[in-house]
């Protein structure tokens, strides 16, 4: 006798239940190419809460979340639309043993999906960039090695051809996708370091900068304490590609720049905090464990990260605009 009050009518459901039976956290996606959450709250639910949206006749895409919320689940997604060598190259540097144990999803569009289990996971972040391009001025580089872990999910074999939008599958091409190994941190370590060998960026380290000793300033405000004041984040972000996914309440979550639309990739204001949180493609100079105030992320965004060449733009610009 089933365990279930609600029993799974397709192969959709029927996968979805498989998931949850093996200890992951699925969530409902929209069908159509955008692979946004259907639920408002993204969190742990139950079969039963979520039956509704697979028992039907145009089951919703399966996304799983990433992290403890899955057991420790990773996803290494190569993007191989973009940079078609990338896996290749980074599969030649893995060791054999290491590599055959691993879960292997082929996209839609040709990229890779490497899933593994980790005994500690961290922020989701790109641990590989594209060379810069000169006449892209500011522009970050697009990410062509994603971690996808804490804050991310990811779009499971098994979702229905109509997930993304070129309408075809995910395909399976190595492991069992319900059981992906729990990888040793060395394990672990040595997948991160192939990776992050390929990164083209090569952005600058962040400056050493002395703490500001307050007392001294005797009441005059700093180009940075103004900017965090009077500041928008759309002017910080929007100027760098990444756009509005949603707002609720206080909280606005954003898409980064080469990001599926409707995705969270970042939010700001959350719990009233008006800072920024970077979910993934975390600029560089900043720590993607921690939130950043505006001041901090347009330093990293427009003068890699150095205080003193921001403040002095920032300074300039009032000056011009004779203010």
């Amino acid at each position: 006798m089933s365990i279930y009050s609600v029993e799974p009518r397709n192969d959709t459901a029927r996968c979805v239940r498989w998931y949850i039976d093996n200890g992951f956290s699925v969530i409902p996606l929209w069908l159509g190419g955008s692979k946004a959450p259907i639920v408002k709250e993204v969190r742990v639910y139950s079969w039963e809460e979520i039956a509704r949206w697979f028992n039907r006749p145009n089951p919703c895409g399966i996304g799983i979340l990433c992290g403890r919320r899955s057991n420790g689940l990773e996803s290494l997604d190569f993007d191989s639309h973009k940079s078609p060598s990338v896996y290749p190259q980074w599969s030649e540097k893995i060791d054999p043993a290491l590599l055959s144990r691993l879960v292997i999803i082929a996209t839609p569009t040709g990229g890779r999906h490497i899933d593994y289990r980790s005994p500690t996971t961290t922020s989701s972040t790109a641990l590989a960039r594209a060379a810069k391009n000169a006449d892209a001025k500011n522009a970050m580089p697009h990410a062509t090695i994603e971690l996808l872990s804490e804050g991310h999910y990811v779009v499971a074999f098994g979702s229905p051809l109509e997930t993304h939008d070129t309408g075809k599958p995910y395909r399976l091409l190595q492991g069992d996708p319900s059981d992906p190994p729990l990888l040793t941190l060395d394990e672990r370590a040595a997948l991160h370091a192939a990776a992050r060998a390929l990164d083209l960026y090569h952005a600058e380290p962040q400056p050493k900068t002395k703490p500001i000793d307050r007392t001294k300033l005797k009441g005059r405000k700093l180009p940075g304490d103004i900017f965090n004041r009077q500041a928008d984040w759309s002017d910080i972000l929007e100027s760098h590609g990444w756009t509005i996914a949603r707002t609720k309440g206080d909280t606005t979550y954003w898409t980064r720049p080469d990001g599926t639309r409707g995705r969270t990739h970042a939010t700001t204001g959350y719990a009233g905090v008006d800072k920024c949180r970077f979910f993934t493609d975390c600029p560089p100079h900043l720590d993607p464990n921690r939130s950043h105030d505006k001041f901090s992320v347009y330093a990293a965004l427009n003068h890699d990260g150095d205080f003193k060449r921001a403040a002095k733009a920032l300074k300039n610009k009032h000056l011009s605009s004779g203010g």
